[in-house]
């Protein structure tokens, strides 16, 4: 079970960052004109404290839809958390996959997004719906973890405080 989720979970974000075709890239419209809606990838950062510390580091895949009578903006993104052990005697590494959606309304941001953790012995998948406020790099988010499978983990809270950093650097693939 745990070996079919992670493939699920791979094969999801390598079809996600593929796809790059869109209405506005097949309009016929010069290049330079679509810049500023033409899909492009992010690296993220994110710092999270959840009863303790965690660190993700990601790809973002930014795109643009007719919502709500103007263009928003909204990405689907993979990423890579970790939540370190303070005392290694102790405890043991936190790692995760974790894959998301944003939809950006303006300042507001709605996201949700599941995650697989695991800790070597024990697991669990947890689902994160998530408000934030966008200020253009840096997005503060709160969200509310609920557990689906597997155990609690003792780091690993119910709410979630994150910051998010998008990096300017377009990667265009």
């Amino acid at each position: 079970m745990k070996r079919l989720f992670f493939i699920i979970v791979i094969l999801t974000i390598i079809v996600k960052l593929v796809k790059c075709e869109t209405a506005l890239s097949l309009s016929g419209k010069t290049l330079r004109s679509l810049q500023c809606n033409r899909p492009h990838n992010l690296f993220r950062f994110t710092l999270a404290y959840q009863k303790a510390i965690s660190v993700e580091i990601g790809i973002s895949r930014f795109n643009y839809s007719k919502i709500l009578k103007h263009g928003n903006k909204f990405d689907y993104y993979g990423s890579f958390e970790i939540t370190p052990a303070l005392e290694p005697k102790k405890e043991t590494n936190i790692i995760g996959l974790k894959v998301g959606y944003e939809f950006y309304m303006r300042r507001l941001v709605l996201a949700i997004e599941p995650k697989y953790l695991t800790d070597g012995n024990n697991y669990n998948l947890l689902i994160t719906p998530k408000v934030g406020l966008d200020f253009g790099r840096f997005i503060l988010f709160y969200g509310y973890n609920i557990s689906a499978i597997g155990a609690q983990f003792s780091r690993v809270g119910n709410n979630q405080f994150s910051v998010v950093i998008h990096f300017r650097s377009k990667l265009f693939f």
